[in-house]
């Protein structure tokens, strides 16, 4: 399999890693605006040929499977060329700017009788995907609130990313549209439907271009309700979720992989506060210890949702597994975030009805 990687940054040591390590006999090829940077890549994993011109890299090398990594201006036009070159596409997050836009895309990838794939990695983390699992197995009962947090401090920087020249600051919900979809991800695939949603924002630092650093979305329908916070260098660098289901209680430490659970229902007494507590308690340290184990060998993974949907699109290539971020959760993500970019552009900080 011939496997395109378009997009040099960072991010793309961890998928060009993945693929080497676990799609088998396939064959790399980069791409950049900055040729070097595929260069380096290349030199690393063994990639069989550099581009710095995506359209001369599908006309030429015609690659089963094409992996967008750039920044989210780009991404319409480069998943339609890399659909009508026959490639599957894998594309990271920010994946359009409007839902309108995803479903064309969709509607072309079906078309083509190819595979388009949503990168929200979040969704990926092997935690996460236990999480769903417990909800879906009905042990706990459906669930009724999820809620989750993600706050960041850069270390070393005072402006995220280290540059206001980043292209994140030009988006119009700024540095927080970079990362808002993992927590979003999380909270739109676990609830059934959303109905409608506010936001609430404001801003602690000077920022480049009078960028929110912080912001809250509340979320619901008919009988759930979740919401997410999502903070930019204030206090403790952490990702939560938290699942309040009829019948138990899951929570998810999405940096450290770590996942307890609780089941009960009704009101508590000494004994299930104690014991529940004991369980969540075990189960995260005794994960924590695990992970240490884990670092010390090796075998700890750095980008593991990354690591978790590569592997899926794969298989889901392969026709062995369904896509992981479904059609119908990646349109709900976008349509959501683009009301509240939108409402943020007028609003001055306060509570905003976005549906």
């Amino acid at each position: 399999m011939k496997i395109g990687i378009i997009g040099c940054g960072g991010i793309a040591r961890t998928h060009a890693k993945t693929l080497q390590k676990n799609v088998g006999d396939c064959t790399l090829v980069f791409c950049d605006r900055n040729e070097s940077r595929a260069d380096d890549l290349a030199n690393t994993f063994s990639g069989r040929a550099v581009y710095n011109n995506a359209e001369a890299l599908l006309q030429q090398e015609r690659p089963d499977a094409v992996h967008i990594l750039t920044q989210l201006a780009s991404h319409n036009a480069l998943i339609r060329s890399a659909l009508q070159a026959g490639a599957h596409v894998y594309v990271e997050k920010p994946v359009t700017e409007t839902p309108g836009e995803f479903r064309e895309l969709l509607s072309l990838a079906e078309t083509s009788g190819k595979l388009l794939c949503a990168g929200y990695s979040t969704l990926g983390i092997p935690v996460v995907q236990k999480a769903k699992r417990l909800i879906k197995s009905g042990k706990f009962g459906r669930l009724v609130t999820v809620h989750c947090d993600f706050n960041w401090t850069a270390s070393g920087n005072s402006i995220p990313y280290g540059s206001p020249d980043h292209w994140a600051y030009s988006l119009p919900g700024g540095i927080l549209q970079n990362i808002i979809d993992h927590p979003m991800s999380v909270v739109v695939d676990f609830m059934e439907n959303v109905t409608s949603h506010n936001m609430l924002f404001c801003r602690r630092n000077e920022l480049p271009n009078q960028c929110p650093d912080i912001i809250h979305v509340g979320l619901r329908n008919s009988d759930q309700i979740g919401s997410l916070t999502v903070s930019f260098g204030h206090g403790n660098t952490h990702a939560q979720a938290q699942f309040c289901l009829e019948a138990g209680t899951i929570i998810v430490d999405l940096r450290r992989q770590l996942i307890g659970y609780a089941a009960g229902s009704g009101a508590e007494n000494l004994y299930r506060k104690t014991v529940s507590g004991v369980k969540l308690g075990w189960a995260l340290g005794r994960g924590s210890l695990g992970n240490v184990a884990k670092r010390m060998s090796g075998s700890l993974q750095r980008d593991p949702g990354i690591t978790g949907l590569v592997n899926n699109f794969y298989s889901a290539i392969d026709g062995r597994q369904d896509l992981i971020v479904s059609n119908s959760t990646a349109t709900r993500i976008i349509a959501t975030l683009e009301h509240i970019w939108g409402s943020l552009a007028t609003s001055d900080g306060r509570q905003v009805q976005c549906g």
